[in-house]
């Protein structure tokens, strides 16, 4: 046997030899033999003019000069005319805006007090904001959180009211606010309307600074002024129930009425002073002990015209409130048709008139033998003797959807039938303007009471045809001016 040692040897001879390559060609002679930084150089001279040797693909390549120039000069001229009609925009909203700015900061009417065009005794033969004779103002107490005149004249086919009417209260510091005010007024002016407003104190008045009160005629002057709206304020309201804070003291209401006027003169002719008590039949309205004056007070003397102890139906219902002639431009009242029942029935065909000549049938089933017509013929007593215009700031016929009997349009058009009859203007040629409460609220025997003249289709339908028939004893909205001295012309 070989030795270990020889056979290892012989088998390690006996390995086939290792594979040779021949060299791998490269460029600019690189070789296997070739340094490795000589490698590396060389390479990058090789890629660097491969890539120059490439041709870029035809959207990269680079535009020619007349081209990029188009493009700029097509940009800025882009530029220039979306700049040109910005600025024209701007320019033509700017002036908009001077417009409506101009237009709402020139007042219609320029009021001066000291000067003698604005002087009432300019005024011929009328009181002040009174239309000429023969013509009756009608009219809307809106409801403001769901309507306004524009929306009540569409529903009447174009018919604009001559007047519109809201409620406010006034204590020490405050009456509802100016914004409020300027509101109600501009939205008058739409109509061409009257404003009235009926500012109730909740406050005893003598606590109500003349602050207050200036700040209030004040704000009327700017409604009269900036919108051309004349105001008739009604001041105090139904003084003569318990049911205001005023009601039944008219040694507070009247000098509270008198500074009101006074404050109110110094500011504009376009606003008049309204006295409009509640109508007396039933005076003093079943109040009580408590609210009624102390006996033997100064209030309690006044209120007992007759003095015969007694403050009731037999006393004057008016006269103790009454300011005096000169501090009040209209006089008015307050009247209604109720209803006692729980029946929708039809009232007396003379019921208007009635009232107004303070006897009659209708008065006769309210009234007892202590009944004096002469105190309550409140139309002979403050408009006929004293010259001044009278008018109904709020009134009207409800209806009681939940009754049964007759029906709503029947009620309704009784009502507004008797107040515009050709006799009224004849009998009562003073009464000069006629306002409906246009709402629906409970009663105080919570039931609903419907007042609304401009709400039911059928009932707007037949008010519309009267009104239109009426043409030539009513004024309507839009259809006349009011100067700086309160004198009314018609357009």
């Amino acid at each position: 046997m070989p030795s270990q040692v020889g056979d290892e040897a012989t088998t390690l001879e006996r390995r086939p030899p290792p594979r040779t390559f021949p060299p791998i060609p490269t460029p600019n002679g690189i070789n296997g033999d070739t340094p490795l930084r000589q490698r590396r150089e060389l390479s990058m001279e090789v890629n660097e003019k491969s890539l120059h040797r490439i041709p870029p693909p035809p959207s990269s390549q680079p535009r020619s000069k007349s081209n990029k120039g188009l493009c700029n000069v097509l940009f800025w001229i882009k530029a220039f005319i979306a700049l040109t009609l910005s600025m024209a925009g701007m320019a033509f909203l700017a002036y908009l805006v001077y417009a409506k700015r101009v237009s709402a900061t020139a007042p219609k009417i320029v009021i001066d007090p000291t000067s003698a065009a604005c002087s009432a005794t300019n005024r011929t033969g009328l009181g002040r904001l009174e239309p000429p004779a023969g013509k009756i103002m009608w009219g809307f107490a809106v409801d403001w959180a769901v309507d306004t005149p524009q929306n009540i004249s569409t529903r009447m086919a174009g018919l604009k009211p001559a007047v519109v009417a809201m409620f406010a209260t006034m204590d020490e510091t405050q009456y509802g606010g100016s914004a409020m005010l300027y509101w109600m007024g501009q939205q008058a002016a739409l109509t061409g309307s009257m404003l009235e407003v009926t500012m109730e104190p909740i406050v005893n008045m003598s606590l109500i600074p003349d602050s207050t009160l200036t700040a209030l005629a004040k704000d009327c002057a700017y409604i009269n002024s900036q919108y051309g709206v004349p105001v008739l304020l009604r001041f105090g309201h139904e003084m003569n129930g318990a049911w205001t804070n005023y009601g039944l003291k008219p040694t507070q209401y009247v000098t509270g009425f008198r500074r009101m006027t006074t404050i109110m003169r110094k500011y504009s002719n376009l606003t008049a002073m309204l006295w409009a008590p509640n109508v007396g039949i039933t005076y003093p309205f079943s109040a009580t002990a408590a609210q009624l004056p102390a006996v033997g007070s100064v209030d309690w003397k006044l209120l007992d015209t007759n003095a015969d102890g007694v403050i009731n139906d037999a006393d004057d219902p008016y006269g103790p409130y009454y300011p005096g002639d000169d501090y009040v431009d209209w006089v008015g009242l307050s009247l209604y048709v109720f209803q006692e029942g729980t029946t929708n029935v039809a009232f007396q065909t003379t019921y208007f008139s009635d009232y107004m000549f303070a006897q009659g049938p209708t008065i006769d089933a309210l009234v007892d033998a202590r009944y004096n017509q002469t105190n309550h013929d409140f139309y002979t007593r403050f408009a006929s003797a004293k010259n001044k215009p009278m008018c109904f700031p709020e009134s009207g016929s409800p209806y009681h959807p939940a009754y049964g009997g007759v029906d709503e349009l029947t009620l309704k058009q009784g009502w507004w039938r008797q107040v515009y009859a050709p006799t009224t203007l004849s009998n009562f040629p003073l009464l000069k303007m006629v306002v409906n409460f246009e709402e629906e609220k409970l009663n105080d025997r919570s039931i609903m009471s419907d007042w609304r003249l401009a709400s039911n289709p059928a009932v707007i339908a037949a008010y519309v045809a009267d009104l239109q028939s009426y043409t030539n004893r009513l004024t309507y909205g839009g259809t006349f001016g009011i100067d700086c001295s309160g004198t009314f012309a018609f357009q």
